[in-house]
């Protein structure tokens, strides 16, 4: 009688996790399946801090970076960031994180480019992929030295899968 209880709670057991794997693995393919390449375009203000106290402005120094504006699908977002920047020509290599008005977020990264990657996300952004280019920044005013605030606006086009 034992013995019978005991391989039928092992069965039930094996059951139950082949029908959770099935599950997680029928979740997972969805979310791949379902996601939609879409045209994307962002506007926005923002601020760079520099700190050239090592540097000139023809090199990349370590920056922080802060943003907020609209985007076709996050809506109103802010914008974190950090990494190095070089005034000469507004290119940087940092890792940010846009967050929309809900708190679904979307991580990105720029390496020198003038182009933004996106690399992942949370909420309805979770497996987000593509990525935009500037298509206009205006430096608005500067300010300060050896840390030097850039504050500037911008527009991007790209395309944002999710």
């Amino acid at each position: 009688m034992r013995i019978a209880k005991t391989v039928t709670g092992r069965i039930l057991f094996f059951v139950v996790l082949v029908f959770a794997i099935c599950a997680f693995w029928q979740t997972t393919s969805m979310i791949a399946d379902n996601q939609v390449q879409r045209p994307e375009r962002i506007k926005g203000t923002g601020t760079v801090t520099v700190n050239l106290s090592n540097c000139s402005i023809y090199e990349y120094c370590p920056s922080t970076h802060y943003s907020w504006g609209e985007s076709t699908h996050a809506g109103r977002y802010t914008n974190e960031a950090s990494g190095s920047f070089r005034i000469i020509d507004f290119s940087a290599f940092s890792d940010g994180v846009f967050t929309a008005a809900n708190g679904d977020q979307i991580y990105w990264e720029e390496n020198g480019t003038a182009e933004v990657i996106l690399t992942g996300g949370t909420g309805r952004f979770e497996g987000v992929s593509g990525g935009f280019a500037f298509t206009e920044i205006e430096i608005l005013e500067t300010s300060g030295y050896p840390i030097l605030t850039v504050r500037f606006t911008f527009r991007g086009e790209g395309t944002i899968t999710y």
